[in-house]
């Protein structure tokens, strides 16, 4: 599951012309630029429902820079709709 997650999230940065992360990464590494991330996490709330402006909106700039793949990652693990 925790792949799929990860192929899904990489399949989004990868639209937004970024770069492949794995779950060691930190969310800078998918070099993404601040539309590209919003793109990014519409999709996942989308697909995975729990990644809502609430959750996106909540972090400051230096959140982001420290954001583990494996936050996100975990996060729709125990609070996503995995279908």
């Amino acid at each position: 599951m925790e792949q799929d997650i990860l192929d899904t999230l990489n399949k989004a940065i990868r639209e937004e012309h970024g770069t492949r992360v794995n779950i060691e990464s930190l969310w800078p590494d998918a070099e993404v630029d601040s539309f590209g991330t919003n793109m990014v996490f519409m999709e996942m709330d989308e697909k995975y429902g729990c990644f809502n402006n609430e959750w996106f909106l909540g972090r400051t700039k230096e959140e982001w820079m420290v954001l583990p793949i494996r936050e996100i990652v975990e996060r729709v693990m125990n609070e996503g709709t995995i279908v």
